[in-house]
C-alpha cells in the first residue's frame, strides 16, 4: 500500500492477470473488475483523494496456452476500468493503453517509450 494520504494514486493492473502469469489460468474480466474496484475503494478509504485507473496494454503474442484469448480479456478489462470510473466521481480513467498503443507497431517492436510522437498520437486519438 502506498503512503497515504495523497492527492491521487495511479493503478495500472491486469496484464499478468490476462495471461494467467504464475496462476493456473487467466483471471476472468468480472473477477478482475471486482478486485480492481476493491483495491480502488481501499485506496480511497485510506486517504487517496482520487484514483486514476489505466487500462492495461496489449501483450506480445507468445505461444503459451494461457495467453490464448488474452487480447479479448484485455479489452474486457478495459470495459471494467471504464465501469469503475463511471461509478465514482473520485475515480478517473487515465489513458486506455490498449487503444493508445498499437500491438504490432508498439508492443511487438518494443517501440512504446514515452516521447513527443506518442503524446501527439494519444492527443489525436481523443
Amino acid at each position: 500500500m502506498p503512503e497515504l494520504p495523497a492527492d491521487f494514486a495511479i493503478l495500472l493492473l491486469g496484464t499478468n492477470d490476462a495471461v494467467g502469469y504464475n496462476e493456473p489460468e487467466p483471471v476472468r474480466a468480472g473477477v478482475y473488475g471486482r478486485s480492481l474496484a476493491e483495491v480502488t475503494q481501499n485506496l480511497l478509504s485510506a486517504g487517496a483523494g482520487k484514483v486514476i485507473l489505466i487500462a492495461p496494454p496489449h501483450v506480445p503474442h507468445v505461444p503459451k496456452p494461457n495467453w490464448r484469448g488474452a487480447e479479448q480479456r484485455l479489452r474486457n478489462y478495459g470495459r471494467q476500468v471504464r465501469r469503475i470510473c463511471s461509478a465514482n466521481p473520485r475515480v478517473v480513467c487515465g489513458p486506455d493503453l490498449f487503444d493508445l498503443l498499437d500491438e504490432r507497431e508498439h508492443i511487438q517492436s518494443q517501440k512504446f517509450q514515452t516521447n513527443r510522437y506518442r503524446h501527439q498520437a494519444g492527443a489525436n486519438k481523443h
